[in-house]
Protein backbone atom coordinates (compact mmCIF):
# COMPACT_ATOMS: atom_id res chain seq x y z
CA UNK A 1 0.00 0.00 0.00
CA UNK A 2 1.52 3.37 -0.98
CA UNK A 3 2.08 6.03 1.61
CA UNK A 4 -1.05 8.17 2.23
CA UNK A 5 0.36 11.26 0.53
CA UNK A 6 1.17 9.21 -2.57
CA UNK A 7 -2.14 7.44 -2.51
CA UNK A 8 -4.29 10.58 -2.50
CA UNK A 9 -1.94 12.96 -4.25
CA UNK A 10 -1.85 15.58 -1.48
CA UNK A 11 0.61 18.43 -1.85
CA UNK A 12 0.88 20.44 1.41
CA UNK A 13 2.90 23.16 -0.34
CA UNK A 14 0.15 23.85 -2.87
CA UNK A 15 -3.34 24.38 -1.40
CA UNK A 16 -4.88 24.05 -4.86
CA UNK A 17 -3.73 20.43 -4.99
CA UNK A 18 -4.99 19.40 -1.56
CA UNK A 19 -7.73 17.18 -2.89
CA UNK A 20 -8.65 13.52 -2.74
CA UNK A 21 -10.16 11.92 -5.82
CA UNK A 22 -11.96 8.62 -5.36
CA UNK A 23 -14.53 6.43 -7.08
CA UNK A 24 -17.43 4.45 -5.62
CA UNK A 25 -20.43 2.52 -6.86
CA UNK A 26 -23.45 4.85 -7.03
CA UNK A 27 -25.80 2.01 -6.06
CA UNK A 28 -23.87 1.51 -2.82
CA UNK A 29 -24.51 5.11 -1.81
CA UNK A 30 -28.15 5.12 -2.91
CA UNK A 31 -28.96 2.06 -0.81
CA UNK A 32 -27.87 3.70 2.45
CA UNK A 33 -29.33 7.17 1.82
CA UNK A 34 -33.07 6.66 1.37
CA UNK A 35 -35.48 9.52 1.89
CA UNK A 36 -36.37 10.57 5.43
CA UNK A 37 -32.90 10.13 6.86
CA UNK A 38 -30.77 12.84 8.41
CA UNK A 39 -27.27 12.64 6.97
CA UNK A 40 -24.67 13.33 9.61
CA UNK A 41 -21.10 12.59 8.66
CA UNK A 42 -18.83 11.43 5.85
CA UNK A 43 -15.33 10.22 6.65
CA UNK A 44 -12.51 8.71 4.63
CA UNK A 45 -10.74 5.93 6.45
CA UNK A 46 -9.37 2.40 6.10
CA UNK A 47 -10.98 -0.94 6.76
CA UNK A 48 -9.46 -3.59 9.02
CA UNK A 49 -7.88 -5.09 5.92
CA UNK A 50 -6.22 -1.71 5.23
CA UNK A 51 -8.44 -0.93 2.22
CA UNK A 52 -9.77 2.63 1.67
CA UNK A 53 -13.44 3.11 2.57
CA UNK A 54 -15.98 5.89 2.93
CA UNK A 55 -17.71 5.75 6.31
CA UNK A 56 -21.21 7.25 6.28
CA UNK A 57 -23.13 7.90 9.50
CA UNK A 58 -26.87 8.49 9.12
CA UNK A 59 -29.72 9.00 11.56
CA UNK A 60 -32.81 7.03 10.60
CA UNK A 61 -36.43 8.09 11.36
CA UNK A 62 -36.22 6.28 14.74
CA UNK A 63 -33.32 8.59 15.71
CA UNK A 64 -30.83 5.72 15.69
CA UNK A 65 -27.38 6.45 14.30
CA UNK A 66 -26.21 3.83 11.83
CA UNK A 67 -22.74 3.65 10.31
CA UNK A 68 -22.15 2.26 6.82
CA UNK A 69 -18.88 1.53 5.08
CA UNK A 70 -18.56 1.81 1.31
CA UNK A 71 -15.51 0.46 -0.55
CA UNK A 72 -13.83 3.13 -2.66
CA UNK A 73 -10.98 3.33 -5.13
CA UNK A 74 -8.48 6.13 -4.63
CA UNK A 75 -7.51 7.89 -7.87
CA UNK A 76 -3.82 8.70 -8.10
CA UNK A 77 -3.00 12.32 -8.86
CA UNK A 78 -1.38 11.39 -12.18
CA UNK A 79 -4.85 10.37 -13.42
CA UNK A 80 -6.66 13.52 -12.29
CA UNK A 81 -6.66 15.02 -15.78
CA UNK A 82 -8.95 12.18 -16.85
CA UNK A 83 -11.63 13.64 -14.59
CA UNK A 84 -11.07 17.27 -15.53
CA UNK A 85 -14.06 19.25 -16.70
CA UNK A 86 -13.98 19.77 -20.48
CA UNK A 87 -13.04 23.28 -21.54
CA UNK A 88 -15.98 25.13 -23.05
CA UNK A 89 -14.61 27.73 -25.45
CA UNK A 90 -17.90 29.01 -26.87
CA UNK A 91 -21.47 29.34 -25.66
CA UNK A 92 -23.86 30.18 -28.48
CA UNK A 93 -26.97 30.59 -26.32
CA UNK A 94 -27.88 30.59 -22.62
CA UNK A 95 -31.55 30.07 -21.72
CA UNK A 96 -33.49 29.00 -18.64
CA UNK A 97 -35.69 26.01 -19.38
CA UNK A 98 -39.23 25.07 -18.30
CA UNK A 99 -39.54 22.84 -15.20
CA UNK A 100 -37.74 19.48 -15.58
CA UNK A 101 -41.10 17.69 -15.25
CA UNK A 102 -42.38 19.35 -18.42
CA UNK A 103 -39.25 18.54 -20.41
CA UNK A 104 -39.23 14.95 -19.15
CA UNK A 105 -42.86 14.50 -20.23
CA UNK A 106 -42.19 15.64 -23.80
CA UNK A 107 -38.99 13.62 -24.14
CA UNK A 108 -40.79 10.52 -22.86
CA UNK A 109 -43.55 11.07 -25.45
CA UNK A 110 -40.98 11.51 -28.22
CA UNK A 111 -39.27 8.27 -27.31
CA UNK A 112 -42.59 6.40 -27.25
CA UNK A 113 -42.97 7.49 -30.89
CA UNK A 114 -39.63 5.82 -31.69
CA UNK A 115 -37.81 9.13 -32.06
CA UNK A 116 -34.06 9.01 -31.46
CA UNK A 117 -32.93 12.63 -31.67
CA UNK A 118 -34.41 15.74 -30.06
CA UNK A 119 -33.68 19.26 -31.30
CA UNK A 120 -33.66 22.34 -29.04
CA UNK A 121 -33.97 25.72 -30.77
CA UNK A 122 -33.59 28.80 -28.55
CA UNK A 123 -33.72 32.53 -29.25
CA UNK A 124 -32.44 35.59 -27.42
CA UNK A 125 -36.06 36.73 -27.02
CA UNK A 126 -36.74 33.76 -24.72
CA UNK A 127 -38.43 31.34 -27.11
CA UNK A 128 -37.63 27.63 -26.92
CA UNK A 129 -38.77 24.98 -29.39
CA UNK A 130 -38.32 21.28 -28.70
CA UNK A 131 -38.83 19.10 -31.76
CA UNK A 132 -38.17 15.67 -33.20
CA UNK A 133 -38.70 13.83 -36.47
CA UNK A 134 -40.78 10.67 -36.63
CA UNK A 135 -41.72 8.34 -39.48
CA UNK A 136 -44.70 10.40 -40.64
CA UNK A 137 -43.52 13.93 -39.97
CA UNK A 138 -42.28 16.20 -37.21
CA UNK A 139 -43.70 17.10 -33.80
CA UNK A 140 -42.70 19.94 -31.50
CA UNK A 141 -43.47 21.85 -28.32
CA UNK A 142 -42.92 25.59 -27.92
CA UNK A 143 -42.29 27.79 -24.89
CA UNK A 144 -41.95 31.56 -24.66
CA UNK A 145 -40.93 34.30 -22.23
CA UNK A 146 -38.05 32.25 -20.84
CA UNK A 147 -35.10 34.04 -19.28
CA UNK A 148 -31.95 34.45 -21.37
CA UNK A 149 -28.57 35.85 -20.46
CA UNK A 150 -26.69 37.27 -23.47
CA UNK A 151 -23.78 38.29 -21.24
CA UNK A 152 -22.93 34.59 -20.74
CA UNK A 153 -22.69 33.87 -24.47
CA UNK A 154 -19.98 34.46 -27.04
CA UNK A 155 -22.23 34.74 -30.09
CA UNK A 156 -24.21 37.56 -31.68
CA UNK A 157 -26.70 35.17 -33.31
CA UNK A 158 -30.41 35.63 -32.59
CA UNK A 159 -31.08 31.87 -32.46
CA UNK A 160 -29.13 28.69 -31.80
CA UNK A 161 -29.99 25.01 -31.95
CA UNK A 162 -28.60 21.72 -30.75
CA UNK A 163 -29.47 18.10 -31.55
CA UNK A 164 -29.01 15.46 -28.87
CA UNK A 165 -29.71 11.76 -28.56
CA UNK A 166 -32.87 11.22 -26.52
CA UNK A 167 -31.31 8.32 -24.66
CA UNK A 168 -28.55 10.65 -23.43
CA UNK A 169 -30.86 13.18 -21.77
CA UNK A 170 -34.03 11.29 -20.86
CA UNK A 171 -32.75 9.98 -17.53
CA UNK A 172 -31.29 13.41 -16.71
CA UNK A 173 -34.67 15.16 -16.79
CA UNK A 174 -36.55 12.22 -15.29
CA UNK A 175 -34.22 12.27 -12.28
CA UNK A 176 -35.20 15.87 -11.47
CA UNK A 177 -38.83 15.74 -12.63
CA UNK A 178 -40.25 15.73 -9.10
CA UNK A 179 -37.90 18.30 -7.59
CA UNK A 180 -37.88 22.08 -7.47
CA UNK A 181 -34.71 22.24 -9.50
CA UNK A 182 -34.19 24.94 -12.11
CA UNK A 183 -32.45 24.08 -15.36
CA UNK A 184 -30.34 26.39 -17.51
CA UNK A 185 -29.17 25.23 -20.93
CA UNK A 186 -26.01 26.51 -22.60
CA UNK A 187 -25.89 25.63 -26.29
CA UNK A 188 -22.23 25.05 -27.14
CA UNK A 189 -22.63 23.83 -30.72
CA UNK A 190 -25.26 22.11 -32.85
CA UNK A 191 -24.10 18.79 -31.34
CA UNK A 192 -23.29 19.71 -27.73
CA UNK A 193 -25.04 21.43 -24.81
CA UNK A 194 -24.46 22.02 -21.12
CA UNK A 195 -27.32 21.63 -18.64
CA UNK A 196 -26.89 23.31 -15.25
CA UNK A 197 -29.28 21.96 -12.60
CA UNK A 198 -29.76 24.53 -9.83
CA UNK A 199 -30.85 23.10 -6.47
CA UNK A 200 -31.16 24.80 -3.09
CA UNK A 201 -27.62 23.99 -2.01
CA UNK A 202 -25.71 23.04 -5.16
CA UNK A 203 -25.44 23.28 -8.92
CA UNK A 204 -24.98 20.12 -11.00
CA UNK A 205 -23.52 20.43 -14.47
CA UNK A 206 -24.04 17.93 -17.30
CA UNK A 207 -22.34 18.25 -20.68
CA UNK A 208 -24.10 16.20 -23.35
CA UNK A 209 -23.13 15.75 -26.98
CA UNK A 210 -22.07 13.46 -29.79
CA UNK A 211 -25.19 12.68 -31.83
CA UNK A 212 -24.85 9.35 -33.63
CA UNK A 213 -26.90 9.06 -36.82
Amino acid sequence: MPQPQDMVGMNPRNPEQNFIFFELEIDSLVRILPGGHCYLKLKLSKSQSDEPILSVEVRNPEADIVSHQIPITIVLSKYWNTYARPTIKLRKMCISMPPPKSIARFIHAFRNMNARVVKFTASVSGDLRISTKIDHGEIDASFSDLQTNPSETDSQEETANVQLMIRNIQSLFQSFAHTRSRVKMNIISNRMAEFNIHNEDCVLSFIVGNVSD
